[in-house]
């Protein structure tokens, strides 16, 4: 696989294979700034790679390497597929706006036709018509092997990257104890104690048991990222599903793409999240244009920090205060029968539970 270097792999995917941070453009010399994966590096200008030969040189730790060496060596604990992932490619002027357009997945995938058989997305609501509007897929390409992708447009802004989210945890759960009987919460928990017990951990892209290297798919599965993004990702330069969202309409808003579904088939289309309760500027700024923001909170200290953060920015801004989950049966009807909160309202209740250290 690694003789023809130049022929074979393209530097990009290579890079986002091995999670090495790196700038889009190489100079004229082609050299492209990268995070030294060679040392403990922590910033740009220490390191680059060459796109035409793979060489990796950083004059910091005065180490060079070829990017074909990391791939072999890193190759235990999954299979490197070529071209794993060319982040895809967005027009200039994107004359039809629909999340649907000019999308190419350049990766190993099929389209999600029964969301139901898995249980992420049967617990949170996903249909075939929601996975078929949004162009969500399974991905069979390492290292976003069994995720789901899902597919994040800006027009406006030239973005067009994806998120990666696990969809296959409770059936790997289930395969590692060889039981169906215990409940995903219990078999999360035996799982992590599991791992504590015998020093199991992911340290460098490699799986360990306490100092020795193992090769388990199912263990390195279990303990990767529970969210992937593509090196480089504006993810939070932008909201969900923004080229469609109705500045006119009441704006749903929610953490993450979890809580989407639902909303999206029960009680309104003008959904949207930030993927995350940490919140942008830029975010700002797009919620900042709706003519009213109904936040559906979460039960947690980070969603009352979410509402900290909004709090005086938005013209019109309530909280759906529920006690439910997106995984919980009555979730929906839980936001329906909801009465609106003032967000100092709010706040005043997270003060006695949380405290005055929140603001």
């Amino acid at each position: 696989m690694f003789d023809n270097f130049n022929k074979n792999i393209d530097i990009i995917s290579a890079l986002n294979t091995l999670n090495i941070k790196h700038q889009n453009k190489p100079n004229s010399k082609g050299w492209i700034d990268i995070i030294c994966p060679l040392h403990n590096d922590h910033s740009f200008g220490n390191a680059s790679i060459n796109i035409n030969s793979g060489v990796i040189s950083c004059f910091k730790c005065g180490q060079s390497k070829n990017i074909s060496s990391l791939l072999k060596e890193r190759n235990s604990n999954y299979i490197y597929t070529p071209q794993i992932l060319i982040q895809p490619k967005i027009k200039k002027q994107i004359q039809n706006s629909s999340i649907n357009k000019d999308l190419i997945y350049n990766f190993i995938h099929k389209e999600i036709d029964k969301p139901e058989d898995f249980y992420y997305l049967k617990q949170r609501g996903f249909t075939k018509e929601f996975c078929k509007e949004f162009k969500i897929v399974r991905s069979f390409t390492d290292p976003y092997c069994d995720y789901f992708a899902f597919p994040i447009i800006d027009s406006n802004k030239s973005i067009c990257l994806t998120e990666f989210r696990k969809l296959m945890q409770i059936e790997y759960l289930q395969t590692y104890y060889n039981s169906c009987s215990l409940s995903y919460e219990q078999l999360n928990e035996d799982f992590k104690q599991h791992c504590k017990d015998n020093n199991i951990h992911i340290t460098n892209y490699k799986l360990y048991k306490g100092n020795e290297i193992i090769i388990d798919k199912v263990l390195f599965y279990l303990l990767d990222k529970k969210v992937k993004y593509e090196s480089g990702s504006r993810i939070k330069e932008t909201i969900f599903n923004i080229d469609n969202l109705n500045y006119n309409e009441i704006l749903w808003l929610v953490e993450g793409i979890g809580s989407i579904p639902k909303i999206w088939n029960n009680i309104s289309k003008n959904v949207t999240c930030t993927f995350g309760s940490q919140i942008s500027l830029d975010q700002i700024i797009y919620l900042k244009k709706f003519k009213q923001v109904n936040l559906v909170v979460d039960q947690d200290e980070a969603g009352v920090k979410m509402v900290i953060k909004l709090r005086g920015e938005l013209k019109k801004f309530f909280i759906i205060d529920i006690l439910y989950e997106d995984t919980d049966e009555e979730y929906v009807n839980a936001i329906k029968n909801c009465k609106l909160k003032l967000q100092e309202e709010f706040l005043a209740k997270s003060i006695l539970k949380y405290g005055k250290t929140l603001f």
